[in-house]
C-alpha cells in the first residue's frame, strides 16, 4: 500500500516537473514570432525590430514612420491593431499603407527621404559657387 502512494507520488511529481518544462517552450515560440505579429498581438515592440523585418523581406518598398496628429487615432481595423495617442509613433509599409494611415490621422514620411507621402522627389542641384568676399579699402 505504502508502494503504491510512492509511486503515484512518483508519477505525478514527474508529470509536474513535465508540465513546468513545457511552458518555458510556449514562450520560447511566442519568441520566434516575427516582431509585426508581436505587435499586432499587442506586445511592446521596438519599431526598428518591425523596419528591420520589412527591410529584409521587401527591400524596395519603402518604410514610412507615422505621428499620430489627432487626439486620437484609431487603427483597430487593420494592422497593427492598436490605437494611438497624440503624437505617439507606428510605420507603415509602402505608399498604400502610409496613405491609408494618414487618413486614420496620422502624418507619414519616408524614414530614407524624409519625404511626405505626396510630395514631389526634390532634383539636386548642382552646388554653387560661392560669392567672392567683398572688399572695402
Amino acid at each position: 500500500m505504502k508502494w503504491r502512494n510512492v509511486t503515484k507520488g512518483l508519477i505525478l511529481a514527474g508529470l509536474g516537473t513535465l508540465a513546468v518544462l513545457a511552458v518555458p517552450s510556449a514562450n520560447a515560440q511566442e519568441d520566434e514570432l516575427p516582431p509585426t505579429a508581436r505587435y499586432a498581438a499587442g506586445e511592446d515592440v521596438d519599431l526598428a525590430l518591425i523596419i528591420a523585418e520589412w527591410k529584409e523581406r521587401f527591400p524596395d518598398i519603402p518604410v514610412f514612420a507615422c505621428a499620430c496628429n489627432a487626439d486620437v487615432c484609431d487603427h483597430t481595423e487593420r494592422w497593427p491593431f492598436r490605437s494611438y495617442d497624440q503624437y505617439q509613433l507606428t510605420v507603415a509599409l509602402g505608399p498604400f499603407n502610409g496613405e491609408y494611415t494618414e487618413s486614420l490621422g496620422f502624418n507619414c514620411f519616408d524614414i530614407q527621404t524624409g519625404q511626405g507621402l505626396n510630395q514631389e522627389a526634390e532634383t539636386p542641384t548642382e552646388p554653387t559657387e560661392p560669392a567672392p568676399p567683398h572688399r572695402t579699402n
